[in-house]
């Protein structure tokens, strides 16, 4: 674990590591600028509150929780992230910037969370082809479903109402749908099952066990 939170620190420099890293928490201080060398895994890693323009993640293995909302980034770039972890969350938040963007693969399960405030912007999101999210394409990139596994109900949490749902088992049969944010498998045996999602003309397929 790495911590040292509200001091003045400016510059940092994280050297390789061969292990995970559990925690880094440098929040709170005065960096304008953070390297790091290849560290295989940052469980968490907080830089909220600083003035940094930029940085490289490229060297990350695998990330999961992040926060770097109030800091003066234009663009932060996680499609050079080599993986995330099952259930990752960034928390991009505001920026003291007038405008800026995120760029982030939606498909990887990442959810996306802000912290606003009344000098913080939200970036605009965009996926790892340049390609600007729309409120709907927004909605599915952050959507989940929990529990999973489950033994009967799974709740689809997500920004917007949904559309439609499909359940269909992993020979492509369609066993189950319907038009609400709840998903009932108590019919259903045990096994995985896929869950095709729409918001208006978003869709995204996710994985689901039932218990």
């Amino acid at each position: 674990m790495l911590e040292f939170t509200s001091n003045n620190i400016t510059s940092l420099i994280v050297g390789n590591n061969s292990v995970e890293i559990e925690t880094f928490n440098f929040g709170g201080n005065m960096l304008t600028s953070v390297v790091f060398g290849n560290i295989p895994k940052i469980n968490r890693l907080d830089i909220a509150g600083n003035f940094i323009e930029t940085i490289n993640l490229s060297t990350i293995g695998e990330l999961n929780i992040y926060r770097s909302f109030a800091n003066s980034f234009l663009q932060q770039n996680f499609c050079v992230v080599d993986s995330f972890s099952e259930g990752a969350m960034l928390n991009v938040g505001g920026q003291n910037v007038n405008e800026g963007s995120y760029i982030y693969p939606p498909d990887a399960g990442i959810t996306i969370v802000g912290e606003d405030g009344p000098n913080y912007v939200n970036m605009s999101p965009f996926d790892c082809d340049g390609n600007s999210l729309g409120i709907n394409e927004q909605a599915i990139a952050t959507l989940s479903l929990y529990p999973n596994p489950t033994n009967d109900i799974v709740n689809i949490k997500t920004d917007m109402p949904i559309d439609s749902y499909e359940v269909y088992n992993l020979v492509g049969q369609k066993v189950l749908n319907g038009n609400q944010n709840t998903v009932d498998l108590t019919s259903l045996k045990a096994g995985v099952y896929m869950v095709k999602i729409l918001i208006g003309e978003a869709t995204t397929v996710k994985r689901i066990i039932k218990n």
